[in-house]
């Protein structure tokens, strides 16, 4: 067994954007220093707007967003 601790410098990162704006990242794949992942958030433009704000403001390249939106009471509860 094994312990293991990864310690990571937030500052500037797209992660560190989304966890100020609440959203959730899954399905995570790199390639060829290109990030690919799903964003799940509640809100509308003004969320999307903080996100869009904050990768600026640390100089990320966003090259395509497809977004589907979805109403809380069209999520069925397993």
């Amino acid at each position: 067994m094994a312990l293991l601790y990864y310690f990571k410098n937030f500052d500037n990162s797209v992660t560190k954007v989304m966890i100020e704006n609440n959203a959730v990242i899954t399905n995570l794949s790199i390639s060829n220093g290109i990030e690919e992942w799903y964003a799940y958030f509640f809100g509308e433009e003004e969320i999307l707007s903080n996100i869009s704000y904050g990768l600026k403001r640390i100089d990320v390249k966003v090259e395509n967003i497809d977004m589907e939106k979805t109403k809380v009471n069209d999520i069925k509860m397993i």
